[in-house]
């Protein structure tokens, strides 16, 4: 290699460097696909509650963490639903402000598959969270309580 060789492959190699480092990453949400898909704003119904039926907006975001965090402002409470990504395992802390409430609950990924994901708390006989992908666009959050469902959500993308 001679001397005008070297010198435009160590100028190159400085000038990737630089790009490289100046060039922001693009951030990555919570390993998952089918919740790196639920970024954006959705047209949500609670079709079963203990209260009848609810609409249900909500907006999930990227965090600065790499977390997905959405809230749905109902007229009875809010619902905060935060997914992240904790040594290896998807994990869920939902928080639900009915009746004053403002302790979370903490529930980590038991299964997943291509279409649909599934939470667990600790005691895994008295809450589970699914979130099945029915289609592109399309999302069924199914909550049960002591082994039977106790709201049922659907969600629906917004009109860009």
């Amino acid at each position: 290699m001679n001397k005008v060789t070297g010198k435009v492959r160590a100028f190159v190699q400085l000038l990737l460097t630089g790009v490289l480092l100046l060039a922001p990453f693009p951030a990555i949400p919570v390993a998952d696909p089918i919740l790196a898909a639920l970024q954006g704003c959705w047209q949500g119904k609670a079709i079963k509650t203990p209260r009848g039926t609810l609409s249900y907006p909500i907006c999930f975001e990227l965090q600065q963490d790499n977390s997905l965090y959405g809230v749905a402002n109902l007229d009875v409470s809010r619902h905060h639903w935060h997914f992240s990504n904790q040594e290896d395992n998807t994990q869920l802390r939902f928080l639900s402000t009915f009746a004053g409430n403002d302790t979370p609950i903490y529930l980590s990924a038991s299964h997943t598959a291509t279409d649909h994901i599934i939470f667990e708390a600790d005691n895994s006989r008295y809450l589970k969270v699914r979130i099945l992908q029915q289609e592109e666009g399309t999302y069924r959050f199914t909550i049960e309580v002591k082994g039977k469902e106790h709201v049922i959500i659907v969600l629906t993308q917004e009109e860009r």
